[in-house]
This record gives structure tokens, C-alpha cells and sequence, in this order.
């Protein structure tokens, strides 16, 4: 675009333009309408912290228990000081009180507190939470919601899904019971919702036993191809120390973002009531190794990584060393992945009404053997129609209301075209939430064939 602002000054000030001025102005305007591709394509970093290599840590988790009176088990937090938040419930979200049982501090060097957060009500604009008796710790924001991408309104007018983390000082955490509580401010309706929370105990890796590893393959600098074997080779131990039971294995490159930041390049991963999911896969016997597909890893810029979580039977987890400079040598297929952009704020689809961002395709998707529609969503169940471009490619999903659920769904490359495209999604539901379609907006990849 900078090439079409030089060309567009130079005529401004020509004779050539002074003679012709309306059709070079229509097509400069044209010109300019047209989605910047870093608009579409740029990558954004996250900036939340993920397991570092050589971490040691373990990780207590907490759900909402069976019977609560929604079947989701999430937890609703409200403002403690305004009368939005329902009575009735014992106790009353208002001032719900949580446990938790952490039972192994020794050598522990700092806990953290991450909960799997649905943003909430509009107006909501601040999370907190408080262990035991300790200080009120504030959760931050996600970083560059809304970014370029968005079509402005503040962040608390964009619904998203994310897991912020705050450290909680080790004096305020004890071994045995531990209470812990969250809320929540902004406007009279501020409320927002919890799946899980993990309180994780990092210890000094110097001074506690555990089991050491590292990835064996894919090996540093390998190509990578249409599928990949993944291993480890696990370090002798002691006798008396705990056997690895788990291997989770992650990987960082750009693909969908499925953990609701708007950071498409990162440690690609999510967790849904502490479990991992979205992950390269996990091993569960020895030798801890596995095949992963890439059939819809979409193409990279910049060098891949991966690293595997061992996990031993007591739930302590070691982080390998990175193994990076992977790249995709694919013979087959070449992914590409494309973001949205014009994404609304209040995208908030119920009562008949028809909502979309627009997404552009700078290649041709005719050449396309497959596409991929992905969803991040809440109470997706309530869609009745989700469609591209005037054709509909799903009726609605099965899946729980109140629910954070990132979908994909697979329909036919011919249905997208080479510029801006639409996906959409229609609701007629008046008598439930409806559909929140959170940041950062629907993405698509599409498969075509590799070329050679």
C-alpha cells in the first residue's frame, strides 16, 4: 500500500492528473479499499506466558462441582456491589467461595493462578481474584483487543475467551485447603464466567526429583512431512523416582487462534477445564511417541518449534528443551490461512438477525481442494444457519449452550472467491442468549495442492 500512496501523490501533483482527475481518483480510491495484507496475514505474537523450557511444575485444578445449576459447570461472577447478580443459589455467585487442596509446597518457588475465562457481559472490565485472606490480585487485559482487525468499540465491547494468569505470593498459599474467590466490576450488568482454574506450584528444578527428557524427533532443522512422528527419549532416574505416565506435545507456529487472544503465532494450545486440548496430541504409554498429520497446518514464515510436557504419575510436569527450526516440506497439499478483518463489536447474533466479518482471499480458492471455516464461539448451538458467502454450509451445531466452543467446519474451497468473503451466521432464538461470536473473528484455511 505505501507503493499506491507514492503513485497517488505523484499524480496529485501532475498535469496528467489535472486533465483527468475523476477516473484517477476512482481508481486510487479503489486502489485504497482493498484489505491491506498485513491486514489479513501479519502475525501477531502472544504475550501471555507459556511453560518455559525447564519449568517444573504442577498443576491443581479446579472445576465447578457436579450439580451446580448450570450443566456446564461454569462458574458466574458478578459485581459483589451491584444487584444484577441473581440470588437464590447457595451460596450466591455474588460471594462464591472456593477450595482448593495443594498438597506440596516443598521447594516451591511461585504459584500462579490461571482460569479459563469467558469475557462476559458488555461493560465487564475488570477480574479479579483473592486466595485465602490475601490481597485482591487483578487478572490484565488481553493485549491488542480490538487491534486493525476490529471495527472499533472498546475491549469491553468485544466478547473473548482467554486464560490470564497473576502470581500469587507464596506467603498467601498454604499446604492443605486453600479459599479462593473471584469478582468483578464495571457496569450494572458487569458479570462474566469461569470453566476451570488451574493453581500452578513451580518448584526449584535443583532441588526437587523429577524426571528430565528431551524431544527426539522431529530432530533440529528437520523438514517436516505430510506426517510426523514425534518421541522423546526420557533420562534415567532413580529407582524411587515417579514414572512418566504422559507426554503432551505442543507446538509453536501460526495457525488458528484458538485461544482467543488474537496471537494466531504461538505455543498452539487451550485447555478446557485444565485438560489440554488443541495440541500436537498426547502419549499415554511408553515410548510416548506418536504421528501428527499436517495435513491443515497452514504454511509457515518463520521456522517452527516444538516441546513435550512429561508428565509423572503425581501430575509433576518437566519441560523439554525446544526443538526449532522446523520447517514444512510438504509433497502434497500447501495450507493457506486467512484472518478476518471489519470483525463487529457486539457480535451478538439472536432474534432473526444475520451477522458476519469479512475475510480476503488474495489467491485463487477455485484451486482449492478443501476449506475450513473456524468458529470461535459462544453458545454456537443456537445458530441455525452458518454460511459463506450467501451459501450455507452448516445448520445448527450440536453442542452446550453458555458454552465457549471453537469450531470448525469443513465445506467446499468453490464457495469462497479470490477478494473479500463473508462468512456468516443467522439465529432466530429469542428466548435464549444467542450466538457471541468472539475475538478475533471467523478465519479460514484452505488446502490447495502443493506445487512443485
Amino acid at each position: 500500500m505505501d507503493i499506491v500512496r507514492l503513485i497517488t501523490n505523484h499524480l496529485l501533483r501532475s498535469k496528467f492528473f489535472r486533465a483527468r482527475s475523476i477516473p484517477i481518483l476512482i481508481v486510487c480510491v479503489l486502489l485504497f479499499s482493498v484489505p491491506a495484507a498485513d491486514q489479513t496475514t501479519g502475525s501477531v505474537q502472544r504475550t501471555v506466558t507459556d511453560p518455559q523450557p525447564g519449568d517444573l511444575y504442577r498443576d491443581y485444578v479446579w472445576v465447578t462441582p457436579p450439580g451446580h445449576r448450570r450443566p456446564q459447570r461454569s462458574q458466574e461472577v458478578f459485581n459483589p456491589g451491584l444487584p444484577y447478580a441473581p440470588g437464590g443459589l447457595d451460596p450466591n455467585p455474588k460471594a462464591f467461595l472456593n477450595h482448593i487442596v495443594i498438597d506440596d509446597l516443598k521447594d516451591a518457588v511461585k504459584v500462579e493462578v490461571i482460569p479459563e475465562i469467558w469475557s462476559g457481559l458488555r461493560g465487564t472490565n475488570q477480574r479479579r481474584v483473592r486466595v485465602n485472606s490475601g490481597e485482591w490480585l487483578t487478572f490484565a487485559e488481553p493485549d491488542g483487543i480490538p487491534d486493525k482487525r476490529g471495527m472499533g468499540g472498546p475491549l469491553s465491547e468485544h466478547g473473548f475467551f482467554y486464560y490470564p494468569r497473576v502470581s500469587v505470593p507464596l506467603s498467601q498459599v498454604k499446604q492443605g485447603v486453600n479459599s479462593f474467590m473471584f469478582d468483578a466490576s464495571g457496569g450494572e450488568r458487569a458479570g462474566y464466567k469461569i470453566w476451570g482454574v488451574t493453581f500452578r506450584v513451580h518448584y526449584d528444578a535443583k532441588s526437587k526429583a523429577h524426571t528430565e527428557g528431551t524431544v527426539s524427533a522431529p530432530g533440529a532443522g528437520a523438514a517436516l512431512g505430510d506426517e510426523v512422528v514425534l518421541g522423546v527419549s526420557l533420562a534415567d532416574a532413580p529407582a524411587e523416582q515417579r514414572p512418566v505416565v504422559r507426554v503432551d506435545y505442543i507446538g509453536h507456529y501460526e495457525d488458528f487462534n484458538v485461544r482467543g487472544d488474537g496471537a494466531n503465532l504461538g505455543w498452539q494450545y487451550r485447555t478446557l477445564h485444565g485438560a489440554i486440548r488443541d495440541h500436537l496430541g498426547t502419549a499415554t504409554e511408553p515410548p510416548f511417541s506418536l504421528r501428527w498429520k499436517t495435513d491443515w497446518a497452514p504454511d509457515q514464515v518463520a521456522p517452527m518449534k516444538i516441546m513435550a510436557l512429561l508428565v509423572d504419575d503425581s501430575l509433576l510436569t518437566w519441560v523439554t528443551p525446544v526443538v526449532d527450526g522446523l520447517t514444512l516440506g510438504r509433497r502434497s497439499v500447501s495450507v493457506k490461512l486467512y484472518k478476518g478483518h471489519d470483525v463487529p463489536a457486539k457480535f451478538h447474533v439472536r432474534a432473526g438477525a444475520t451477522m458476519s466479518n469479512k475475510i480476503y482471499l488474495g489467491d485463487d480458492p477455485l484451486r482449492g481442494r478443501g476449506a475450513r471455516l473456524f468458529i470461535p464461539s459462544w453458545s454456537i448451538c443456537w445458530a441455525d444457519a452458518i454460511g459463506v458467502n450467501g451459501k450455507k454450509i452448516s445448520g445448527a451445531l450440536t453442542g452446550e449452550w453458555n458454552t465457549y466452543w471453537p469450531a470448525v467446519i469443513d465445506f467446499p474451497a468453490k464457495f469462497l472467491k479470490k477478494g473479500v468473503n463473508e462468512p456468516y451466521i443467522f439465529s432466530t432464538t429469542t428466548t435464549r442468549h444467542g450466538v457471541d461470536i468472539l475475538w478475533p473473528g471467523m478465519e479460514i484455511k484452505v488446502q490447495y495442492p502443493a506445487r512443485r
